[in-house]
């Protein structure tokens, strides 16, 4: 189970703008998905991720990071009718979840719920 908390984020793009996270504050320690980096794990979920919803449509897709930690990242279309998503979008997304929050967590913003949850099994064993 795991207990949110909120983690105000900033992001450049520009100009400096604030995102909001709902950090876990439970379960696996993520390191602030550093080790995310070295296998692109961001990238390539989004990659997987990115395409046409229909609404409350969900796709999740497993990423095991640089010391086997695994990542689950879902992505879903919250808002009515079908949505397309592009992976800078989602990248977006996901980032604020995997590098702002220690044990991952969640956020919406416009159409998007995301959520990037670690865990300390790795995919191969679901």
């Amino acid at each position: 189970m795991h207990y949110p908390t909120t983690a105000t984020l900033l992001t450049f793009a520009g100009l400096f703008a604030t995102g909001s996270a709902m950090c876990y504050t439970t379960g696996t320690d993520g390191n602030f998905g550093k080790e995310l980096d070295a296998v692109n794990g961001i990238f390539e979920a989004c990659f997987i991720l990115q395409g046409t919803y229909n609404t409350d449509e969900r796709r999740t897709v497993c990423i095991n990071d640089n010391t086997g930690t695994k990542w689950r990242f879902e992505l879903k279309n919250i808002s009515g009718g079908y949505r397309f998503i592009g992976s800078e979008t989602c990248m977006s997304g996901m980032s604020k979840e995997a590098r702002g929050c220690k044990r991952g967590g969640y956020n919406s913003d416009d159409n998007w719920q995301y959520t990037a949850d670690p865990n300390t099994e790795s995919c191969e064993s679901d």
